[in-house]
């Protein structure tokens, strides 16, 4: 079980009463020159990326889903081979390792923010179209217009903006509902915004 370094770890500066780790530093500079034994060895060390990621998501309330924490993890991982040549072992691998995944899970929460307020402006653009329930709204008949429109269109497209938006599914977790990859599921349900937004602007002519 891989320890999490304390939040005030710097970077690749702890002190720890002796001038290097110098067993860490001489496996990233096997693995750097590329020594079969010792990349293996590396990897295995790797392994700790992915609990600490998922520490860290619990730790700030778990603002990533399973599928973006993996992804986290991937990616990080990957931001550590890349940038081993910077480790110098003035702190334990694991601890250098830890600050890599902490700067990108705070990346990954700025873009899932940024994501955010983007489906909120798509959404404010799209006459108006709010999800919520018509009892909390002063206008019934709008959404009364809103679910006549959710109605025209295909079950599929329907599908993704209930999931979306009334029960709150990020694109990953109606992937996994609908057998689809993210990707997919995101072109659908722009695609089914802008048809509902037609078939709103047509029902308003």
């Amino acid at each position: 079980m891989h320890a999490v370094p304390g939040d005030s770890a710097p970077l690749d500066t702890e002190s720890t009463g002796s001038d290097l780790h110098a067993a860490d530093l001489e496996v990233a500079r096997a693995a750097l020159g590329g020594a079969p034994a010792a990349r293996a060895r590396l990897a295995t060390r790797l392994d700790c990326v992915r609990p600490f990621a998922h520490t860290l998501n619990r730790r700030h309330g778990r603002p990533l889903g399973e599928h973006a924490c993996a992804d986290l993890a991937q990616d990080a991982a990957a931001t550590a081979w890349r940038r081993l040549e910077s480790y110098a072992g003035h702190s334990k691998l694991e601890t250098w390792v830890y600050r890599i995944v902490t700067y990108e899970f705070m990346n990954a929460v700025r873009k899932k923010q940024r994501r955010k307020e983007r489906t909120e402006a798509d959404l404010s653009n799209t006459n108006g179209l709010v999800m919520e329930s018509s009892t909390n709204d002063p206008d019934p008949g709008r959404f009364e217009a809103v679910h006549a429109g959710l109605a025209r269109l295909d079950a599929q497209a329907q599908r993704v903006i209930d999931l979306k938006h009334y029960e709150e599914l990020t694109f990953e977790a109606i992937g996994e509902r609908m057998q689809l990859s993210p990707s997919a599921v995101k072109r659908l349900y722009y695609k089914a915004l802008k048809a509902l937004k037609t078939s709103l602007e047509g029902d308003s002519r």
